[in-house]
């Protein structure tokens, strides 16, 4: 009959368990980083989108940021939706528009998630282009944010 020694047991599992632990660690290396969600950007077209959009720029956002000053949007161009799939209805809107305060008129680019009551405004001292507003919409109303 042969004798086992613990210690060498011991080992032989250690020296199994270490080459497991290797070789899964291994293999994870290997495994594609987590993709990110897929997501939308649509130029809003369709005239009743477009007042709803800038109806509620107009009363949830504008009113609320300059209250007093009585701001009105007097017109919007590059008006887009933005949508992350996987967040169910959720999403953001974002234009760029001009913007009369008084007797000052100015454009901006403007953004909103309604979902969460998010509103977002810049200042622009130029046309910004359709890209401008993506990138805008994205980094400061992103949907479900």
């Amino acid at each position: 009959m042969a004798t086992i020694c613990l210690w060498d047991l011991y080992r032989s599992r250690r020296d199994d368990l270490s080459k497991m632990v290797d070789d899964a660690d291994r293999q994870s290396r290997h495994l594609p980083a987590e993709a990110p969600a897929p997501e939308s950007v649509e130029d809003i077209s369709d005239a009743q989108r477009l007042e709803a959009i800038i109806k509620d720029f107009q009363t949830q956002g504008l009113e609320r940021f300059w209250g007093g000053s009585n701001p009105r949007i007097e017109s919007c161009g590059d008006t887009l939706g933005y949508v992350v799939q996987g967040l169910g209805r959720d999403s953001s809107f974002a234009a760029h528009c001009q913007v009369r305060i008084g007797e000052t008129t100015i454009q901006v680019i403007m953004c909103d998630d309604d979902m969460v009551g998010k509103f977002a405004i810049r200042p622009s001292s130029e046309t910004p282009s359709r890209e401008d507003v993506v990138h805008f919409v994205k980094a400061a109303c992103p949907p479900g944010g």
